[in-house]
């Protein structure tokens, strides 16, 4: 099954860990890790930007500050090279990351193919 067949049948919320790994072409076993890697280590967010009113994805590195409480490093923003409105981000964020690929140092640093982000969610709204 190509990557383009699985994103048309089903929306990637849905997706199962073998559809994942279908996309990412790796063995399926192999999905847990990558979700657990992104989830301890990474958060992505929605950045309101004041220059041109509109909205962006950044994402964040989960790190053990000088008191030992976690706190977020900015990684990496620009994930669309654009920005969203309000009604097309906040609303929708979640099937708007399907087209995010983390940079390739930051995919070998926490050890996940690039488009392993995707499986992300964002939570706020």
């Amino acid at each position: 099954m190509t990557t383009q067949v699985l994103a048309q049948q089903k929306p990637r919320l849905l997706w199962t860990d073998l559809d994942w790994a279908t996309y990412l072409d790796c063995p399926i076993y192999e999905i847990p890790v990558y979700k657990h890697r992104l989830s301890e280590n990474l958060r992505m967010k929605i950045k309101f930007l004041e220059a041109n009113r509109k909205y962006e994805f950044q994402v964040f590195q989960l790190v053990v500050g000088s008191k030992g409480r976690r706190v977020e490093r900015y990684v990496w923003a620009d994930c669309f090279n654009q920005s969203f409105d309000k009604s097309q981000v906040i609303c929708n964020a979640n099937n708007h990351i399907s087209e995010l690929k983390l940079k390739p140092s930051v995919a070998i640093k926490f050890g996940v193919p690039q488009r392993a982000v995707q499986m992300m969610l964002i939570h706020e709204k």
